[in-house]
């Protein structure tokens, strides 16, 4: 991976090992993360790892949509203290394929975000699942192809 995916542009701050990123939200499968809103409703948020072009395809209902064109701007957007009133709810990290929102799991849990969970295998992986149905409003399919075409890492 490209040393600006990994880091999100604090590369002291994030640690990587043989599991992954070191310090992330717990991994919540897509039939987890059905569980964890039925259980906790309107006090789970979703956040969007990824960018503004990708969640005007698809997100998941009442996803915050930081005002990000990079992945660099979430660092900057946390510290700010623009989402700290989320700090004492459940929140759910979530991007394509989900190494963005395992890092940014990691960087929410670092500045006090109690109960930080990532989608494991983002998107991706619950389009596969629940397809354009289940919590999901757009299409997922379309919102892994805008990824993939827009990602500065993107392969033709």
């Amino acid at each position: 991976m490209r040393d600006e995916i990994v880091s999100f542009g604090a590369p002291g701050e994030v640690r990587v090992d043989a599991s992954g990123v070191v310090g992330g939200g717990a991994r919540l499968s897509p039939d987890a993360l059905h569980e964890l809103v039925s259980e906790r409703g309107d006090e789970v948020v979703f956040f969007d790892g990824r960018n503004a072009i990708e969640a005007a395809i698809g997100r998941f209902r009442g996803a915050i949509v930081p005002p990000t064109e990079t992945t660099r701007d979430f660092v900057g957007l946390l510290d700010s203290g623009a989402y700290d009133h989320l700090k004492g709810r459940p929140v759910v990290t979530y991007c394509t394929g989900g190494i963005r929102c395992e890092v940014l799991s990691s960087l929410m849990a670092s500045r006090g975000f109690g109960e930080v969970y990532q989608l494991e295998g983002g998107i991706v992986r619950y389009g596969e699942r629940f397809g354009d149905s289940g919590l999901w409003e757009g299409s997922s399919t379309s919102s892994t192809a805008a990824a993939r075409s827009t990602s500065p890492t993107a392969r033709p």
